[in-house]
């Protein structure tokens, strides 16, 4: 097969959609010998795309923010895939040229949380996001989903059959995963000013992650519980991220609570390593990556009982009610102070974590491209 990929969305950071591409095209071109790969962008950010059945058509790299990506996402790559004489073409979220099809195509749809959760989105992007994937999922020959909670939401939005979706759950990378080197792990907090005590959250600071509630059930263990942790929040500035940075300043806990923004994977890991617990209270997902990703570390793993995350984390998590402060504040002291508890979970989120690979997601992606195509 002559498969493509669209990586325009790549840049230095890595996250979210961005890092499902990546590993996706990474675990394609380890395990797959005989298709061969046209990755569409910026060389600069596919510098680690080396294998003889793959080559990087190059777009312009010029292209920088949404408004010029949508561009020419909508009328100059259908022409570069066609002159490619692709067999099908993937799209790793769920935006397709929406007026040219040359040939067979597959998108993958996240999470629809534009539609469930519209307050949680600014109109502009919310309208972009509304527009363009009824269009995606009608013109696609097959969507691919990350979660059996996704599936639900697309049949329940966008009028599609059951059979048309595929669900393929994400990777976690290998990086991930328990350090014992004491030197990287006091290296990092020097450098990110952590104390020995971690709160850990991994994510894009916006309103759908819910983090004005984690910092209130923080502050509340803080004032009742007397405990001595750092909460650290891990993650690029999202929409309506100043009010978690204004809620803080009122509070007084700009000494308690530590933003690092963005974070590269190397240093993630070694974040997840030196956390006593990992928190993600988030009100609507379509995955969840960052729970795995802690539980491959050995860090224990409190998420909200909702969504996709349930069906993720199985029994290795402790849940919580996102909707209410207190049962986040009870679910952190129950793991902070129970070590029975806190040994189980470990042990059952490393063993959660090994169910999830890019290799097995990447298998699963090449049987879907063969399925449209002998369809």
């Amino acid at each position: 097969m002559q498969i493509g990929i669209n990586a325009q969305l790549l840049s230095k950071a890595d996250a979210g959609v961005a890092n499902y591409a990546k590993n996706l095209i990474k675990g394609l071109i380890n395990i797959d010998g005989q298709n061969n790969y046209s990755i569409f962008g910026n060389p600069v950010y596919l510098d680690w795309v080396v294998a003889p059945n793959a080559v990087i058509v190059t777009t312009n790299t010029l292209i920088h923010g949404s408004p010029r990506r949508i561009l020419w996402e909508q009328f100059i790559l259908p022409f570069k895939v066609g002159n490619r004489h692709l067999d099908i073409m993937h799209y790793p979220d769920h935006t397709a040229p929406l007026f040219c099809k040359v040939c067979p195509i597959t998108i993958t749809v996240h999470d629809l949380a534009f539609l469930s959760f519209p307050k949680t989105f600014g109109r502009v992007r919310r309208i972009y996001k509304s527009l363009s994937i009824f269009r995606s999922a009608a013109m696609a020959d097959r969507v691919i989903v990350v979660s059996e909670a996704t599936k639900k939401e697309c049949l329940r939005f966008l009028n599609i059959p059951e059979e048309r979706i595929s669900v393929i759950y994400n990777g976690v990378h290998r990086e991930f995963g328990p350090i014992e080197d004491e030197e990287r792990l006091e290296d990092v907090k020097t450098i990110y000013g952590l104390s020995d005590k971690v709160i850990l959250y991994v994510g894009t600071l916006e309103p759908r992650k819910n983090i004005l509630n984690l910092v209130n059930a923080f502050y509340n263990l803080k004032k009742k519980e007397r405990i001595s942790h750092q909460l650290v929040l891990a993650g690029g500035k999202g929409w309506l991220y100043k009010e978690v940075f204004e809620m803080v300043e009122q509070l007084g806990m700009a000494d308690d609570v530590k933003f690092t923004e963005y974070v590269p994977k190397d240093v993630l890991s070694i974040l997840y390593n030196i956390a006593e617990i990992f928190v993600y209270p988030s009100i609507y997902e379509g995955f969840g990556l960052p729970p795995l990703e802690a539980m491959a570390c050995g860090c224990p793993v409190v998420v909200s009982n909702v969504a996709s995350l349930p069906e993720v984390c199985g029994d290795a998590a402790y849940y919580v009610d996102p909707y209410s402060v207190e049962s986040i504040a009870e679910g952190i002291y129950k793991v902070l102070t129970d070590e029975g508890l806190r040994q189980g979970l470990i042990q059952k989120g490393l063993e959660r974590a090994n169910l999830f690979s890019w290799e097995k997601s990447a298998k699963e992606h090449i049987k879907v491209f063969e399925e449209v195509l002998n369809s």
